[in-house]
C-alpha cells in the first residue's frame, strides 16, 4: 500500500533540537513508522529566543529531514515586543507559505492538518486542502479570541475580537474533522457551531517513550528541595504565582529554579530582586533533547498557567513522565489528574498564603514518599500519554 502524506501547519513546531513545542515532530516520528509522510511548515523565526534560528534560501524558506520528518522553515516578519510585528510575523507565515507550497513540487497531500494557537495556520491549511484536493482537518490547542477575552485582554465586543471569531468560524465550518485538545473544546464547538461531537478527536499532549525517566530516584537524605519550572515565561503562563508563592516560603531547603525566556522573564526577575527573593534561581531556555535531565535533577515540578481552559498542558505529562511528584497551579480543573492519580499536589491560584502552607505541608509529610507518588504519575503515562498510543488513536481518526 502507497504512504499516505500528511501535513502539518504548526506556526510554532520545533524539532528536539530547540525549546519548543514538540507535539507534531513527536507525532511525525511514530507515523513516519507506521508508513506516513510527514512534512511540517513552521516558522524559521523563534518565538522565545526572538530569532531566526535556520539559514534559508534565496527563496525564503529552508527544508530538513529530521529522523524522516520534513520540515519546511519559512521567513517570517521578526519581532522583539508583543506588538504589531508579532502580529504580522503571524499574518507573514500564512501569506509566504501561500506563495512558496505551490513552487515546491511536493507530493500531493492526503490529509491537511492546520493547527492552532493564531488562527491563521488553520486558514492557510484549509487553503491548500482544497488546493490539492486534500482531506482538512482542524486541530485546536488554543482559541483566539476566547482565550484573550478570558484573560481579560480583549472585549468580546471589539474590532479584534470579533476578525478573530470571523476567522475561526471559516475554519471551523471548512473543516472535515476537528482534533482538540481540552474536553472544554468540545462543548465549545457545539455551543458555539454545533459542531457535530463524532468528527470530534480528543488528542492531548502525550509524551515521547525515550524521555521516559528509568531511572527515578529522589534525595531521601538530604532534605533539599528543588521546585522546577521549566518552559514559556509569558502572561498565558502565570508564573507571577510562582515568584510570589517563592517569596512566602522561608525554608532555606527549599530553591525554586526557573528555566526558560518569554517577555515576562526580566519582569518576574526585577519583581523578585524588589522584594528580596533569594530563594529562586533563573535559567536559559534549554532544547527538548536536554529536558529530561534537567526534569531528573529537580525534586518537585511546577504546573504553572493562567486563565486558560481551552488547551492540554504542555508540559504536565512530561513532567509525570520524569518521575516526579507535581506541583499544580492552573484555573481548569479538567486539566488537573493530580488528585485522581495521587501524584502531587495542587494549588489554588486565587489564595497564595493557603497555597503556601498547603506546599510546606506537602513536602512534610510526603517528602518519604516522593519516589512512589512519582512513580504513580510515570505509570499513568505509560499507560495512556505515551505518543505511540496517541498516534494510532489519530491514525483511526484519520481513515
Amino acid at each position: 500500500m502507497q504512504n499516505k502524506n500528511l501535513w502539518f501547519f504548526n506556526h510554532y513546531a520545533q524539532g528536539s533540537n530547540l525549546p519548543g513545542g514538540t507535539r507534531h515532530f513527536d507525532l511525525g516520528l511514530e507515523l513516519v513508522e507506521k508508513g506516513y509522510n510527514v512534512t511540517i511548515f513552521c516558522s524559521g523565526y523563534h518565538h522565545t529566543l526572538l530569532k531566526h534560528v535556520v539559514e534559508y534560501n534565496d527563496k525564503g524558506f529552508y527544508e530538513e529531514i529530521n529522523n524522516g520528518v520534513k520540515f519546511i522553515w519559512v521567513k517570517t516578519f521578526p519581532y522583539k515586543a508583543n506588538n504589531w510585528k508579532r502580529m504580522l510575523n503571524t499574518v507573514s507565515y500564512a501569506l509566504k507559505l501561500n506563495k512558496i507550497i505551490p513552487k515546491l513540487g511536493l507530493e500531493k497531500p492526503d490529509y491537511i492538518i492546520g493547527s492552532t494557537v493564531h488562527p491563521f495556520a488553520p486558514l492557510i491549511a484549509s487553503k491548500m486542502a482544497r488546493r490539492f484536493k486534500a482531506k482538512y482537518i482542524m486541530e485546536i490547542r488554543d482559541l483566539w479570541p476566547q482565550t484573550f477575552i478570558d484573560m481579560n485582554l480583549w472585549k468580546e465586543s471589539s474590532i479584534t475580537a470579533k476578525f478573530f471569531k470571523y476567522i475561526e468560524k471559516i475554519s471551523v465550518i471548512k473543516s472535515s474533522k476537528i482534533i482538540v485538545l481540552s474536553p472544554l473544546t468540545i462543548g465549545y464547538l457545539k455551543d458555539n457551531y454545533n459542531y457535530n461531537k463524532d468528527n470530534i478527536l480528543l488528542l492531548p499532549n502525550g509524551v515521547n517513550k525515550n524521555y521516559i525517566n528509568k531511572d527515578v530516584l529522589n534525595n531521601e537524605v538530604s532534605r533539599k528541595i528543588n521546585i522546577t519550572y521549566l518552559g514559556g515565561i509569558e502572561k498565558v503562563h502565570g508564573l507571577e504565582f510562582m515568584v510570589d508563592l517563592a517569596s512566602k516560603i522561608n525554608d532555606v531547603n527549599v530553591t525554586f529554579n526557573i528555566y526558560g525566556d518569554g517577555k515576562e522573564k526580566q519582569y518576574l526577575r526585577n519583581k523578585s530582586i524588589q522584594s528580596g527573593n533569594n530563594n529562586i534561581v533563573w535559567h536559559d531556555p534549554v532544547s527538548k533533547s536536554i529536558v529530561p535531565n534537567i526534569l531528573a535533577q529537580a525534586t518537585l515540578l511546577f504546573v504553572s498557567t493562567s486563565n486558560v481552559l481551552y488547551g492540554s498542558e504542555n508540559k504536565l505529562y512530561d513532567y509525570m513522565a520524569s518521575g516526579k511528584p507535581i506541583v499544580l497551579a492552573i484555573r481548569g480543573s479538567h486539566n488537573d489528574p493530580i488528585k485522581e492519580i495521587g501524584c502531587g499536589v495542587s494549588l489554588s491560584r486565587d489564595n497564595l498564603a493557603e497555597s503556601a502552607t498547603k506546599l510546606m505541608t506537602f513536602i512534610d509529610e510526603e517528602f518519604k514518599n516522593f519516589n512512589d507518588l512519582g512513580l504513580k504519575g510515570q505509570s499513568y503515562v505509560i499507560k495512556n500519554r505515551t505518543i505511540d498510543l496517541l498516534s494510532d488513536k489519530l491514525i483511526e481518526f484519520l481513515k
